[in-house]
């Protein structure tokens, strides 16, 4: 029963020592800041002062994607065209 007790303590301690970073991260991925990303309008300079340099760009003839990812592992992957707006992004929950 004690072993149970402890171990649920460890999980909530730590739990709130991942928020905190989240929270304190300038690049993390808020509600807010996905709410600014406008289809055809933000621009990936936009995206990299929002979340800093991306985890992985994939090349396209098209365009480019990028993949960001956070300390709390929520992440997106966005699609830009040429002139290098986003046309589609995806966010993890």
């Amino acid at each position: 029963m004690k072993f149970a007790a402890v171990v649920m303590v460890m999980l909530m301690l730590g739990s709130c020592a991942t928020a905190s970073i989240n929270l304190d991260e300038p690049t993390a991925i808020t509600s807010d800041k996905v709410s600014r990303i406008k289809k055809n309008v933000t621009t990936r300079e936009e995206l990299k002062t929002m979340f800093g340099e991306p985890e992985v760009k994939i090349p396209f003839p098209e365009g480019s994607a990028y993949f960001y990812k956070d300390s709390s592992l929520r992440s997106i992957w966005a699609r830009f065209n040429e002139d290098w707006t986003v046309t589609d992004f995806e966010v993890s929950q």
